[in-house]
Formats: C-alpha cells, structure tokens, sequence
C-alpha cells in the first residue's frame, strides 16, 4: 500500500510510485558467471557481500578486496582504452571469443577449467558514481569510469585470487537481483526535487490517491498534473473548462529525467498567469479559461470571478 509523500521512505509513496520512470524488466543473466555462480555459493559464504548495495565504486570494490592468494592461472589482457574496455565488457573480447564460453556456460553439463571460467565477461559497466549497466550501454550512454571498471574488472578475472573473484560475483548477482527496485541516481534527484516543490507549495497543493497532482494556480483555476501513458512529458488538465492542454514550449533533443518535467509542471501551472503569456496552447492571461470558469468577462480582459476579489487583483 503506498504512503503519502509526505512520509516517503525509499521512494515508496504515492508520488515515487505515480512519477519514477518505469521499472524495466530485469533481464534474465543465463550467462556463465551466473548460472555457474550457485554451487560455489555455499562454499565463499556471504560474509563479505553486501546485499544492499547498488554501486561499485573505487571505495566498494577497495573495501570489498580480502587478502588471498595470487592468482595462478593465466590473466585476461584488458584493454588500455575506454572504447576498448566497454567493448570488453560486452563481450567482445579474445577470451569469450576463441572459447566460446557464453554458449558453452548455457549448457547445464558443461565443464569449465578454471581459465575458462576466469575469463568469463562479466557483462556489465560502471559510471562514475559507481552505477551498473547491464548489457545495456544506452543506460550510461558510453560515460563508463575507466579506472573504476578496469579494477573492477581485474578483480573478476582473477588478478587478485579466486575467492575475490568469486565474492564480486557473488555481489554482482545480488545487485542484479534487486534492479527491479532500483532507481537510477539522476531520476532519484529528480524525485527529491519533485518532493521538496510539493512540500514548498503544500497550501496550495494536494496529491490524490494515484499520485495526480492537484493546485490551484494564481489565476485561483485548479489544475491537475497527470501522468502521461505517451512519455515523460505530463498532461495538464483544468478542473474548470475541463480542457486537457500542452504547456511544452519547445520539444527539447535531451530528455531530462521524468521527475523534473513533473516538477516544472507544477512550478509553471502554479505561476499560470505568467504561463499563459508564453505558451500558445493558453490564452493570454487565461481570459478564456477565466471566463469558463466565473461566466462573466469584460472583452480583452481577465473575467471576473464569483468570489468578490479586488478590481486591482482582477486587473492585475
């Protein structure tokens, strides 16, 4: 049962619920290091696998790093470049190619030597914030830390022991499994500044039970801020004329996360006399929606509403 947002913990309100992006489908690893991972799994323990961490960063994979043996098996040449270790990380490597190990780590009777099994890729890439990508290149749109993930890949080939090795599996996999409760660290800002414009604006706000927001703008028209099933890109909808409009002044090439176009939604259409001169879509001054709201209008001017304000707060 989702709480309101005024009680929000680990983005489990109404608002995280109705707002964060769409929670992809995990995809299913049936890779080697996955589907070989379990059995040694009662043997390394979990003592050193943190379950709730998301990131590996420099300071995660440091601190993750126990004293062992030295590897004595023969090491992966990794790449010097950026490009290089991202097309590693994808699999495209000497070690996945020549051995073929992807395919043969699908078959459940397959054999690995240790070599083999070292060489497996891990099939995943780090941000600089320690963020993981798996098999999917688009979510960090080329921006991998190239210290961070050659560390982080030296560890899983073996450079410094197996048990390592196999603890950062161990945690790749408990990261993996809990990705359909992730929340990317920009969308997760994004949400927090959702949070603190409602919490600033609370008097004249108020979130409904599926997460629309609900406010009255200065023109005193109600405006709901609903989500839209075609994008990031919120629908805006008077409670008055009863009218659905588009705000978006230009369509921007970069998409920001879904969150703040919420947010900005609700600064504008809180501040939607001052809208109404720069977006088309509303009249200027909102005198035709003023004047579906009161029923009384003077032509070219705002309407007069029912409530007996002040001619210079009408006029103004």
């Amino acid at each position: 049962m989702p709480v309101p947002y005024t009680e929000c913990v680990a983005h489990n309100c109404v608002v995280c619920l109705a707002w964060a992006p769409p929670r992809s489908r995990r995809l299913k690893l049936a890779r080697g290091w996955s589907a070989h991972l379990q059995p040694a799994d009662a043997d390394t323990g979990e003592r050193s696998v943190d379950s709730g961490a998301f990131a590996l960063d420099m300071e995660a994979l440091v601190e993750g790093i126990d004293t062992d043996e030295e590897a004595n098996v023969e090491l992966v040449a990794l790449p010097d470049e950026v490009v290089g270790l991202m097309m590693h990380c994808m699999g495209h490597n000497e070690a996945n190619l020549v051995h073929q190990l992807e395919a043969k780590a699908l078959k459940p009777e397959s054999m690995l030597t240790q070599e083999e099994w070292l060489a497996l890729t891990p099939y995943m890439m780090i941000d600089e914030s320690g963020g993981v990508s798996y098999e999917n290149r688009g979510l960090l749109e080329g921006r991998i830390d190239q210290d961070t993930t050659r560390f982080f890949l030296e560890i899983w080939h073996g450079y410094y022991g197996i048990k390592n090795a196999l603890n950062l599996r161990l945690r790749a996999r408990r990261i993996h499994t809990s990705q359909d409760s992730f929340i990317p660290a920009n969308e997760r800002r994004a949400l927090g500044f959702l949070h603190e414009t409602l919490k600033a604006n609370a008097h004249r706000i108020h979130v409904l039970d599926d997460g629309i927001i609900a406010l009255r703008g200065d023109s005193g028209l109600h405006w709901h801020i609903e989500p839209n099933v075609f994008g990031a890109v919120p629908s805006v909808r008077c409670r008055e004329t009863k009218g659905t409009y588009c705000i978006q002044l230009v369509r921007s090439e970069i998409e920001c996360p879904a969150a703040d176009y919420t947010a900005l939604y609700v600064l504008a259409m809180l501040n939607d006399l001052e809208t109404s001169m720069r977006v088309s879509t509303l009249s200027d001054g909102l005198k035709r929606e003023q004047k579906a709201k009161s029923g009384v209008s003077i032509s070219g001017l705002p309407s007069f509403d029912e409530r007996g304000e002040s001619f210079q707060r009408v006029f103004s």
